[in-house]
């Protein structure tokens, strides 16, 4: 698994993954095991073969259990990338949780706006509006004293 198929994912869907993902490795490390029981029992079934004698049973036995040695280490490889990339979601987890929970500011300012009822941006108009005034206010000060300096 990726780290950008990773960042795609939040944290319900990151959780369904790796449930769906733990239980297909189960069901690979059940077919696993069945399938290195059968490989054992076919070799000993050559082993059998050739103690008496019976060269065509041995070669058919032994055939057997290379095509199963074959399927068990495709299983085992399979298994092997499913079962890293569990790990990658089990690591991936703490931070997808994390990140499900940072803050928003816009979703927060609006939450508050409607609490409130008060227009964020009314809210700018007015601050603006009151820092005019008392600009304004300043400067009629300083005329004044301008005026009284005789400047």
């Amino acid at each position: 698994m990726t780290p950008e198929e990773l960042s795609k994912l939040d944290y319900a869907g990151a959780q369904d993954m790796l449930t769906s993902y733990a239980t297909t490795l189960k069901l690979y490390e059940k077919d696993i095991e069945q399938t290195r029981s059968e490989s054992l029992l076919w070799r000993q079934r050559a082993d059998a073969a050739a103690a008496k004698g019976v060269s065509v049973l041995e070669q058919t036995a032994r055939q057997q259990a290379d095509e199963l040695d074959r399927k068990l280490h495709t299983l085992e490889a399979e298994a092997a990338v499913i079962r890293r990339d569990v790990e990658q979601l089990r690591e991936a987890l703490p931070l997808l949780k994390a990140k499900q929970r940072a803050v928003d500011p816009d979703a927060l300012l609006a939450e508050l706006s409607m609490i409130t009822g008060v227009d964020p941006d009314a809210a700018a108009n007015i601050e603006a509006e009151r820092k005019a005034l008392d600009q304004s206010a300043v400067e009629a000060e300083l005329a004044a004293l301008k005026k009284k300096m005789g400047l």
